[in-house]
């Protein structure tokens, strides 16, 4: 009867032992996955102090920390889309920046204040979405200043 009882209660914790091992294991996942979103804070690259979209996506990632090991994949998930975004934006950042650069050049004689402004507004534009970055940069550079004097194109960076 006893050894009945020993067995009976040996099939039953079994499975428990099994669903340890597998929670143990997922535990372990979770932690590295949060090693992972926690090497991603401390890795933030680019003008990322003033960007609102940034900062959503920043707090989107960072609640992701406090769920527990059961949702590892939607952990994984979210931490892919922030690298994704993040590449996107500095990618962006880096893009207008040339702009900037580019603009800082063509800032003289009749077209100063045009560039000197317009460089003005992709500077702002680097803390702006990743959206806004996109149509900054298309504008930009489809952008020429009326008041250039023919002949002259050269002299700003147009052939």
């Amino acid at each position: 009867m006893k050894l009945l009882l020993a067995f009976i209660l040996y099939l039953r914790l079994e499975p428990l032992s099994c669903q340890t091992t597998i929670s143990t294991e997922a535990k372990k996942q979770a932690l590295e996955i949060d090693i992972m979103i926690k090497a991603e804070f401390e890795n933030i690259q680019g003008y990322a102090h003033d960007n609102v979209e940034f900062k959503a996506f920043h707090k989107f990632l960072h609640e992701s920390l406090t769920w527990g090991a059961n949702r590892n994949q939607q952990k994984l998930k979210n931490l892919q889309q922030f690298q994704k975004y993040n590449m996107a934006r500095l990618d962006l950042e880096d893009q207008l920046w040339e702009l900037c650069n580019d603009l800082q050049l063509k800032i003289r004689g009749h077209c100063y204040q045009f560039y000197r402004q317009l460089r003005q507004e992709c500077v702002k534009g680097l803390t702006d979405s990743n959206r806004n970055k996109q149509g900054m940069i298309a504008r930009v550079k489809h952008l020429r200043c009326d008041k250039m004097i023919k002949g002259k194109e050269a002299d700003y960076g147009y052939e």
